[in-house]
């Protein structure tokens, strides 16, 4: 698993990707205490060696440095409840059924928590972290749907697995690869962001003035 590990880090980074090792504490956090200096400079391969000779799991670091690439996560609990499947449909009735279909050949993977990541680039600038949906849980708790992972931003990739999950499962792909990730535009992208949009159901503060 280790030498798989360290060959997706490669496959990673000659698509241009920045990639680091993820701590092995459970925290899903970045395992470089300067994992900061990669959300604007790639690793260079001397550096992907050392840490990954020993590593067990990938992680990328989203916005300019890898390309404008982003990335869309659908919670565990939306998937539970089937909400990818509405999404198809939803994509399909709008007239976006062919971006769907491209974001869905490109490049996604399962989270250990039963999620969905979608990895893909667009022709523009990359926006920050966004929630794209969310919904009122428990007491006063607010439960994410679908969030967005854009300029800076870090995520854990396939085939994480063992202690860097505190339920100790893995990442797993399920289509495509770091050759496949596509690329979006401008518009495709705030199209498909708005599908998602349609799962919000926090109440909107409004302000009102005299």
């Amino acid at each position: 698993m280790k030498s798989d590990i360290l060959l997706r880090a490669l496959e990673l980074a000659n698509e241009g990707i920045s990639v680091v090792p993820v701590a092995t504490d459970g925290s899903k956090r970045p395992g470089v205490n300067t994992w900061k200096e990669y959300q604007s400079r790639r690793p260079r391969t001397d550096e992907l060696m050392t840490w990954f000779s020993n590593a067990q799991g990938v992680g990328v670091i989203c916005g300019a440095v890898s390309g404008n690439l982003e990335m869309i996560e659908l919670e565990g609990r939306a998937v539970a409840e089937k909400l990818h499947i509405e999404l198809k449909e939803l994509a399909i009735a709008s007239g976006l059924g062919d971006v769907w279909q491209r974001l869905n050949d490109g490049y996604v993977e399962m989270t250990p928590s039963g999620g969905l990541h979608w990895l893909y680039r667009i022709d523009g600038v990359v926006p920050g972290n966004t929630k794209l949906a969310r919904r009122p849980g428990e007491g006063d708790r607010i439960d994410v749907l679908a969030e967005t992972r854009g300029e800076g931003g870090f995520v854990i990739v396939a085939p994480t697995n063992g202690t860097c999950h505190p339920s100790g499962g893995a990442w797993t792909q399920l289509s495509g690869g770091p050759k496949s990730i596509p690329t979006l535009t401008v518009a495709e992208r705030t199209q498909l962001h708005s599908l998602f949009a349609t799962f919000d159901s926090v109440p909107k503060v409004e302000f009102v003035t005299d």
